[in-house]
């Protein structure tokens, strides 16, 4: 929702541009994220119960590969050299 509220200028561009000019770079940008989301919803709706079954079993597991990453994020984030854009 937040990324919604902060970028909502912007996500209403490309929607505009989207319908009205779809050629354009932005017009583009929204008939690809709509095709892009297409796998991800249909790979949602096909394994749900699959997903449901084995992260509920495996809540321990679950627990400790996200716990895992966010300490990789954590140390990439602290010792990458930062670049200023």
């Amino acid at each position: 929702m937040a990324v919604l509220v902060y970028f909502w200028h912007d996500f209403l561009d490309i929607i505009i541009k989207g319908l009205s000019r779809p050629f354009t770079k932005e017009g583009k940008s929204l008939w690809f994220i709509a095709i892009a989301t297409i796998p991800g919803a249909l790979f949602g709706v096909l394994l749900d119960d699959l997903v449901e079954k084995v992260f509920w079993e495996q809540i321990l597991l679950t627990a400790l590969v996200l716990t895992g990453f966010g300490i990789v994020r954590y140390l990439t984030d602290k010792y990458s050299k930062k670049i200023v854009i």
